[in-house]
């Protein structure tokens, strides 16, 4: 009797120990397609999952933290794995990860990404009990890498890396940095997501924050020798509560970020994806103009240099899917093109794709001179797809609006530009962006659920529409009131930026 209930127990734990195993290899080889490391990851079989924007393997993707080193593109952002529960923030069941990790993808050309393994995460990058990673920044400190993020919505931690590939970052063992809101400046009490530089010798960090009594946002100043030992300065940046008809400056500032192009500098504030343009005197920014980097679904804009002297913006697409949505797909957020910003003489920027994107085209159809109206819109033939660019040249003619739908079975997406309003209109987004006699110039994007828009270079709108079926949309031509002329059209197959 006891041989056999011996006998029993090996076999149960040989039982136990093969499918622990089987258990195991499946979640290694799933870490190991998806390139992340030794968290438990899933295949994502979405149809709607994007191609060419960059996204997390799966899970849950927020704020980007770009930065270019040593040669290479790497994008750091805000990562959960929780499979039943992407945003994390309440309802977590015991041994559920945390929500807030560091994700990080790499690219050698900006055009084809993989992605690395999680940097950091709360549980070595952290606090104790604290579940989360908040934002921040990596700069090239003399060829090491250093995290700079937040903690506990308030403290500053520090990270280090000597990787070249910026692979794995050492905590910093006697953090915070920085422990608290600055004393004299009347806050919410809290402050959140650094943005660091460097001028001659000293670093510099801006923290996003917010005045008390709901007197809109405040963005402190900070200044190092070291990226160790920090001293308050002042308020870099204060909002004016007399005008807070304009978006950016009413509530508390998350991610902001600052630097210098051409002859003036920009203050970047997440809300509605605002930009300032002013100066920068005495360390405190002076805005003189403001105004929108994209109308649509982006929210934390940020930037890098590149070795090529660009500036390069990415910004986190909100895809107003719900908690249930996200878990069906099994993913959920993803970031814009790599945009490039310039400044124009009058001071407003400018905004592109960048050029290295163009790798990606197949398969080009062309149109040219075709004049529509109300009666004699046009349906492109032989196109449809969920990944698609096009480059379209409108003349306005005699029309008041015109523009393309994105047709999906019964249902449509209008971008339409209408003539007495000076205004590009996706759905229910309104831009304004006046062509002064001149024609429109688009550039539109489709990447799944994802449609990226560049109007003249001055105005972007980003929209998330999941078509109801894997085969994607149709192109319609149409104006209103009047015959309007697409003297150009051009549409490429788009194809992955995922090298394997």
């Amino acid at each position: 009797m006891m041989k056999t209930g011996i006998l029993k127990s090996v076999t149960l734990c040989l039982i136990i120990c093969g499918f622990s195993a089987i258990i195991k290899a499946q979640e290694k080889k799933a870490s190991s397609s998806t390139g992340i490391g030794t968290v438990t990851s899933w295949d994502v079989t979405d149809p709607f999952y994007p191609k060419y924007h960059l996204a997390a393997p799966f899970g849950w993707m927020n704020d980007p933290h770009p930065v270019y080193f040593k040669g290479a593109y790497h994008l750091f952002y805000q990562f959960s794995y929780v499979r039943d529960n992407p945003y994390g923030r309440t309802g977590l069941l015991p041994g559920q990860r945390p929500m807030r990790n560091w994700g990080h993808i790499m690219s050698t050309d900006l055009v084809h990404w993989r992605h690395m393994p999680v940097v950091m995460k709360p549980e070595t990058h952290g606090r104790a009990n604290d579940p989360h990673i908040f934002s921040g920044c990596v700069v090239d400190n003399n060829g090491t890498g250093t995290a700079i993020y937040t903690i506990d919505n308030k403290q500053i931690y520090i990270a280090n890396s000597k990787d070249n590939d910026l692979a794995t970052f050492t905590k910093y063992p006697d953090n915070p940095v920085v422990n608290d809101v600055p004393t004299g400046l009347e806050t919410v009490g809290q402050m959140r997501d650094p943005w660091v530089w460097k001028e001659g010798n000293s670093w510099y960090m801006i923290i996003g924050s917010g005045l008390a009594g709901g007197k809109g946002a405040v963005i402190p100043l900070y200044k190092s020798s070291d990226l160790i030992h920090w001293d308050y300065q002042h308020p870099f940046y204060r909002a004016d509560s007399s005008k807070f008809n304009f978006p950016g400056d009413a509530g508390f500032c998350e991610c902001p970020s600052f630097f210098r192009l051409g002859n003036k500098y920009v203050l970047i504030l997440s809300d509605k994806a605002t930009y300032l343009v002013g100066r920068y005197e005495n360390y405190r920014f002076v805005p003189e103009y403001r105004n929108r980097l994209d109308y649509g679904k982006i929210y934390v804009p940020q930037f890098m240099m590149d070795g090529k002297g660009r500036k390069l913006m990415l910004g986190w697409i909100r895809d107003g899917r719900n908690n249930q949505s996200w878990v069906k797909a099994g993913w959920a957020g993803s970031q814009t093109l790599p945009r490039v910003l310039t400044m124009s003489p009058d001071g407003s920027l400018n905004y592109e794709p960048a050029e290295e994107l163009k790798a990606l085209r197949s398969d080009q159809k062309s149109f040219s001179d075709i004049r529509i109206s109300g009666s004699e819109f046009k349906i492109l033939d032989n196109i449809k797809g969920m990944q698609f660019e096009i480059s379209a040249t409108f003349e306005p003619g005699k029309a008041k609006n015109f523009g393309m739908e994105f047709l999906d079975g019964e249902s449509t997406a209008k971008l339409v530009y209408d003539v007495a309003t000076k205004t590009l209109q996706f759905n229910d987004i309104s831009a304004p962006l006046d062509l002064k006699g001149g024609n429109l110039n688009l550039r539109v994007f489709i990447d799944g659920e994802t449609i990226e828009v560049y109007a003249n270079k001055k105005v972007c709108i980003t929209n998330a529409i999941q078509p109801s079926t894997p085969e994607g949309f149709r192109i319609k031509l149409f104006s209103a009131d009047g015959q309007a002329v697409v003297r150009k059209i051009d549409i490429w197959k788009m194809g992955t930026i995922w090298g394997n």
